[in-house]
Formats: structure tokens, C-alpha cells, sequence
């Protein structure tokens, strides 16, 4: 899943076998086993802290954290969802883009790479 226009990192550690909250349960108890200071990091700063440059175990714990985050920022928005999900199981890259309309409701839509 890929995040934001500013974001260059993209995973597919989610298990779309799961439902989405299932799937946001199961990447944070998989990330807390393989690096629970690091998870535990990411997930008390919202991913805003550094993602580790060294050590495999913990860029991917992190990953997993980060990968959460953006499944539940597209959980409540069912189309935005079930078009993540259609274009994970296809295997095309795309991004979530996120921002205000002119009545400055907040939106979100995904599109392809």
C-alpha cells in the first residue's frame, strides 16, 4: 500500500484474506513480535518517527506499522477500500491521495502508478 504523494515506501504485508480491521490487528501483532521497540515507536508516533536504516527485522516491523496506518485511513471510505484492496490482489502499484474539496470536506481517492 502506498501512502500519500510524499511517500515512497510501498508493502504488501496484509493479509487481504483478513477483514480490514483483522488485517490491521494482525499487522501490528506480527510487527510487535519481530520488533516491539520499534513497533511500539512507530505506532505511538503515527509513523512520524524515523524509519530505522539499519536492521532487516526492524525496517519491517516498522513497514508493518506504517502499512496499518494506511489501511485504517482508508477503512470507513468502503469504495476507496475495496479499490485498494481490487488493486493488491491485481498486483498494480497506486496511491492513496488525500486532501479538501472547495467545501473543505476532507477526501480521499486512489489511483494507479
Amino acid at each position: 500500500m502506498r501512502w500519500n504523494t510524499e511517500s515512497k515506501l510501498s508493502t504488501s504485508y496484509g493479509n487481504l484474506n483478513l477483514s480490514v480491521h483483522d488485517r490491521i490487528n494482525d499487522l501490528y501483532a506480527r510487527a510487535y513480535r519481530m520488533a516491539p521497540a520499534v513497533a511500539n515507536s512507530a505506532a505511538y508516533s503515527g509513523c512520524t518517527d524515523t524509519r530505522p536504516e539499519y536492521g532487516t527485522r526492524k525496517q519491517k516491523a516498522w513497514d508493518m506499522i506504517w502499512e496499518a496506518h494506511c489501511w485504517n485511513a482508508v477503512s470507513d471510505q468502503p469504495e476507496t477500500l475495496a479499490a485498494c484492496e481490487q488493486a493488491e490482489r491485481d498486483g498494480k502499484p497506486y496511491e492513496i491521495l488525500r486532501g479538501y474539496d472547495t467545501s473543505g470536506r476532507f477526501i480521499m481517492s486512489m489511483q494507479f502508478l
